[in-house]
């Protein structure tokens, strides 16, 4: 959980029992109603298809003849394509 000291911080909750070696009954119940909470479970089970990650940006390659200006544009483009991943 978050400290109460941390302005704008987001608790997460946690699973009430952890994996003990032992204890696999009472941890995967417990486990599936959690994820089932988070409404991830469907993303373990392989019932629902993650979201595909999005690919990073290529940065430019410049043209041996390329201007100042056409570097710019180049890089500019990359610079906003990297603020928006």
């Amino acid at each position: 959980m978050a400290s109460v000291g941390r302005p704008g911080a987001i608790p997460i909750p946690q699973c009430l029992v952890l994996f003990n070696g032992t204890n696999w009954g009472e941890f995967s119940f417990h486990m599936k109603v959690h994820m089932s909470g988070q409404q991830l479970w469907g993303y373990l089970t392989g019932e629902w298809a993650c979201p595909p990650f999005p690919a990073l940006p290529t940065p430019p390659t410049y043209p041996p003849d390329a201007s100042d200006d056409d570097k710019t544009a180049l890089l500019d483009a990359f610079v906003a394509e990297m603020e928006a991943y």
